[in-house]
């Protein structure tokens, strides 16, 4: 079996989002906001690009879009902008027989750079809103969308190129050895 040929740049991509992923672990729960923000009102900017996309793509009409694609995403966003404070915020435990007399703490941290592959079936819904769950814990991402939803996957390259900078997050189309390769 021949080896993936990986996307053009794609380490110089990850690699650029490693500091990016370092400063964003410090990063506050307003931060966090705006970027979910910024991308979510990019999404619902371009809603009948979507309806003509998915159209193309999928033969899916404006209602099944806007059912299956653009509300359950909506949903995440708002329920991430809703609760990432205390999601945030640092969980006290109790201390162990061994450890009597001392305080403990779960403290939450960034894991830094995600691969988020997407799906044909629900493009959008099934790649931004694992987006929304990586940039309310602070991590930046690569994003691989279906190369089943041609119209789809082009139009969510265009959409984060305008709210994010590549080493924030970057979108790599192509085949299915694309996504092995990544």
């Amino acid at each position: 079996m021949e080896e993936a040929v990986p996307p053009q740049g794609w380490l110089e991509i990850f690699e650029a989002q490693g500091p990016t992923a370092l400063a964003w672990r410090a990063s506050s729960a307003r931060d966090r906001r705006q970027r979910i923000v910024r991308l979510r009102e990019a999404v619902l900017d371009r809603r009948e690009d979507w309806y003509r996309a998915a159209q193309q793509d999928l033969r899916k009409s404006a209602g099944e879009v806007d059912l299956g694609e653009l509300l359950p995403f909506c949903l995440e966003a708002n329920q991430a902008l809703r609760h990432l404070d205390g999601w945030m915020r640092p969980r006290r435990v109790r201390a162990t027989w061994m450890t009597l007399g001392t305080q403990a703490e779960i403290q939450f941290q960034s894991r830094g750079r995600c691969l988020i592959i997407g799906p044909f079936n629900y493009p959008l819904n099934l790649t931004l809103s694992p987006l929304v769950c990586a940039l309310a814990a602070g991590n930046t991402a690569i994003l691989k969308p279906s190369e089943l939803t041609p119209a789809m996957s082009e139009l969510l390259a265009q959409v984060i190129a305008t709210v994010f900078a590549p080493d924030e997050v970057a979108v790599f189309q192509g085949s299915a050895e694309v996504a092995q390769a990544l």
